[in-house]
């Protein structure tokens, strides 16, 4: 498997932890008060194929 195609598959996993952690804290968790604390799934979608890029291929831990 190469560089591009592992870089890929973290980034499917991120994309759906960060989907998931957002439908639990909108839909699933406990609202005792009412308040609705997740964020939208696009501001991750939009950011995840960037982040994946950086943190796991071009930054160094000099950066």
């Amino acid at each position: 498997m190469s560089d591009i195609n592992h870089l890929k598959t973290v980034e499917q996993r991120l994309l759906w932890l960060s989907h998931w952690m957002i439908h639990n804290a909108n839909h699933i968790r406990p609202k005792v008060d009412g308040i609705k604390v997740g964020g939208h799934q696009a501001s991750s979608a939009s950011m995840v194929s960037i982040m994946t890029a950086l943190y796991f291929s071009a930054l160094r831990p000099e950066d």
